[in-house]
């Protein structure tokens, strides 16, 4: 189990000669693309072009202007699940309303933005956009996990407030989601 604490500490570092640098542990598998999702009513089949769907587990991350008393509560939920746009390049380029909500691999993208929070994320799956759509596009940089449905509230292992003139996380004010629960 992940967890929150031990996340913001830092990662443990492993040599090639340590075990667990030779036996990492597989990350589980997951079928259902719509596992995390916060609502389960987007039609998967209408994702063009054919997703490419993340199969790592590292953690996520998503910058976000809402409070952690609602997100912890509700999740990440997407602004257009059924009439949204569908087509992940299109998404992408001109940001607009979709099913997806988007996350990033990147820790420190939140300080190219002006989001009150920094929202940590551990779930399955979800498109990994440049290795759909190619990685020449122009945010690229932001190698952005899409994730259709949204983010179903038990997937988001907690948040840190931003300074928003420093850029730099309140770490002294993390805080742990009480709904998060470990898929792996």
């Amino acid at each position: 189990m992940l967890a929150f604490a031990a996340l913001l500490a830092g990662p443990a570092i492993a040599t090639s000669t340590s075990p667990a640098a030779a036996a990492a542990p597989a990350c589980p598998q997951v079928y259902d693309p719509l596992t995390p999702a916060a609502d389960r009513s987007v039609d998967v089949g209408r994702i063009t072009p054919e997703p490419t769907w993340r199969t790592s587990c590292e953690t996520l991350y998503r910058a976000d202007g809402r409070a952690p008393e609602i997100v912890f509560e509700e999740g990440f939920r997407p602004k257009a699940p059924l009439d949204g746009q569908y087509d992940v390049e299109k998404y992408v380029l001109v940001n607009q309303p979709s099913p997806y909500v988007s996350t990033t691999y990147d820790h420190d993208l939140y300080k190219q933005w002006k989001s009150g929070f920094h929202y940590y994320i551990d779930a399955p799956g979800g498109i990994d956009v440049n290795k759909t759509i190619g990685d020449t596009h122009r945010w690229a940089d932001q190698r952005e996990v899409a994730f259709p449905g949204g983010i179903a509230r038990e997937y988001i292992l907690g948040v840190c407030p931003v300074d928003r003139q420093a850029k730099t996380e309140i770490m002294d004010e993390c805080r742990s989601n009480p709904h998060y629960a470990s898929w792996r």
